[in-house]
C-alpha cells in the first residue's frame, strides 16, 4: 500500500476574502523547509525522484492545480493536487509532479533543510532496492 495522505487545508472564509492556515500540528512533522514551484507549463516535469529516509514533505498548491504521480515499487496512484488539499509523502516513495495549471504555485513543506544525500534520481538504482510493502518484501 503506498503509504500518503491526503488532508484537507484549514481555511477561513468571509467577507475580507479567504485566509488558509498550516501549523506544525496540522501536520506529522515539524516544517524545517518551505520551496515552492511556479511559472511552470503543461509540459514541464518537476520532481521525478524519491527520498530513501527523509524527509517527509506535505505539498500543497496555493494557487492553480498540478497532478503527482506516486509510486512505491509496486503500486502507482495519480493524485490531482488543487484546491485546499496538501498532500503527505512519505519516504521511498518516488514523485513526479506534472501537468500544472499556468497559474500553479506548488509548495512543498519538508520534515528536514536540503541535503543532496537524500535524494535517489536514478530510477533504475531506485527499482534495484527491496521494498517493503505491508510487511511483504518486494
Amino acid at each position: 500500500m503506498l503509504d500518503y495522505k491526503l488532508l484537507k487545508l484549514k481555511q477561513i472564509k468571509d467577507q475580507r476574502g479567504d485566509l488558509s492556515v498550516i501549523q506544525n500540528s496540522d501536520l506529522p512533522f515539524k516544517i524545517e523547509r518551505i520551496f515552492w514551484a511556479g511559472a511552470t507549463s503543461l509540459l514541464i516535469k518537476r520532481g521525478d525522484h524519491v527520498h530513501p529516509e527523509e524527509p517527509i514533505q506535505a505539498l500543497f498548491c496555493a494557487r492553480g492545480s498540478c497532478d503527482i504521480e506516486l509510486d512505491n515499487g509496486y503500486e502507482k496512484a495519480e493524485v490531482s493536487l488543487m484546491g485546499d488539499n496538501i498532500l503527505i509523502v512519505k519516504p521511498m516513495i518516488w514523485h513526479k509532479m506534472y501537468n500544472y495549471s499556468d497559474d500553479c504555485l506548488l509548495f512543498t513543506l519538508a520534515s528536514t533543510e536540503y541535503n543532496e544525500a537524500d535524494y535517489i534520481r536514478d530510477r533504475k538504482k531506485f527499482d534495484s532496492i527491496p521494498k517493503y510493502v505491508q510487511g511483504k518484501l518486494f
